[in-house]
């Protein structure tokens, strides 16, 4: 039985060769080699490249694994630029990824001046599905018209115009404040923040706002919606959202669009308040030469980028002044000495120590500390060549620290 057994039994070596000769193993191989034999041509490319000062790391894996812990990868990176970028800019290897990052103002205005052609952003964001065709994700000529037209509703005369709209969105921040005092109730400044900068960001780009302070907006949560949506699908390592019918298992990004798209749509429709609003300078601009859907984008973008980064930073700057009464005293006075009513634009001029809190905010607590993009072609950087498709990284928090206004203080 014994000898049976042996004699039919198949030496390991051919069931072996049996299982590598299907064609699910022969895939797997030419994949594998693939990806292998890419590996080692940007190996070998990359023995040649003028390098800038480097972060140690793994190999293939360089230093993702250091970043895993997303809280604290700012602070990681900037603890590298004081390391690595005494020379203005330092790189490493971000998962078979080269990306140079920029520390000094005189290096990161070389790559910022190749906007917006030689320097565009990331791919991975217009990737996402997400990106409105607005001027925050527009590129080349696009990119260029769109940054003229839509600046004159960021001008220094707009942004005066949009102070009474200002107050009284403060107003009403500050009368649903009091009414939780009164009623003895903790204050949620993170989130009603949140909500104070949705219906500010609303009453300054259509004229009115969304009422968040006073009741929930679905608005809002669409806003969070698509927020979160863009963080998953920027670090997702598959793009599920392009699978038909399985996106919306993993996100709702796409409905939340759709929806802020809707709103939109209805308010230029049907406009309402004032004349000084983003909307209708849109809609004027250099007369009329922004498409509807341009429009549409540009308002959607305004929205979502405006309410999230204006409650960021008002939160951190009341946060700063909690824990330094001197200050709060100093301020409480400045504003104590104008005039009842209205605030006007020659009074916030004469708040000196109110400005200085708001740009030290914005210094200390970036509400974007660094930010990606990528060459499209060959370009010479310090002195360096540095080829077609490598990644930038802009690290905009450490700029102003190294600025010399910075070093004085």
């Amino acid at each position: 039985m014994w000898a049976r057994a042996q004699a039919t039994a198949r030496p390991p070596a051919a069931g072996v060769l049996q299982a590598l000769a299907s064609p699910q193993a022969l895939v797997a191989l030419a994949a594998g080699g693939a990806v292998l034999i890419g590996y080692l041509r940007r190996w070998r490319a990359s023995l040649s490249l003028d390098r800038f000062a480097r972060v140690p790391g793994l190999p293939w894996f360089g230093v993702a694994l250091q970043l895993t812990d997303t809280l604290k990868t700012v602070e990681r990176l900037e603890d590298w630029s004081r390391e690595y970028g005494k020379g203005g800019a330092f790189e490493f290897n971000l998962a078979g990824q080269r990306v140079v990052a920029c520390c000094e103002w005189a290096i990161a205005k070389e790559v910022l001046d190749l906007r917006p052609f030689k320097m565009t952003r990331s791919a991975g964001l217009t990737g996402t599905d997400l990106a409105l065709h607005g001027v925050f994700f527009a590129e080349g000529r696009q990119w260029s018209q769109h940054r003229r037209l839509t600046a004159p509703a960021f001008s220094e005369a707009a942004m005066k115009n949009y102070l009474p709209a200002t107050c009284s969105v403060v107003a009403t921040l500050l009368d649903q404040v009091e009414i939780a005092v009164q009623a003895g109730e903790p204050v949620n400044f993170s989130d009603m923040l949140r909500r104070y900068s949705a219906d500010l960001i609303s009453k300054l780009a259509f004229g009115q706002d969304f009422g968040s302070l006073v009741h929930n907006s679905s608005d809002l949560a669409d806003l969070m919606t698509w927020t979160e949506a863009m963080e998953s699908r920027l670090t997702a390592p598959v793009k599920y959202w392009k699978l038909p019918g399985l996106g919306r298992w993993f996100d709702s990004g796409d409905a939340a669009v759709a929806r802020l798209r809707s709103k939109v749509c209805a308010l230029l429709d049907v406009p309402q308040g004032a004349a000084a609003t983003v909307l209708a300078k849109l809609v004027a601009a250099e007369g009329g030469k922004l498409s509807r859907e341009e429009i549409i984008a540009n308002l959607i973008t305004l929205f979502i980028a405006g309410t999230d980064t204006s409650s960021h930073t008002t939160s951190w700057a009341l946060y700063h002044l909690s824990q330094q009464p001197d200050l709060q005293r100093q301020i409480a006075a400045e504003a104590g000495a104008l005039r009842p009513g209205l605030a006007t634009a020659e009074q916030v001029a004469a708040l000196p120590m109110t400005q200085a809190v708001w740009k030290e905010t914005l210094r200390v607590r970036s509400v974007v500390p660094f930010f990606g993009l990528e060459c499209t072609e060959d370009i010479t950087l310090a002195g360096k060549h540095v080829p077609k498709g490598t990644n930038f990284w802009v690290m905009t928090r450490e700029l102003t620290r190294r600025a010399p206004e910075a070093q004085e203080a």
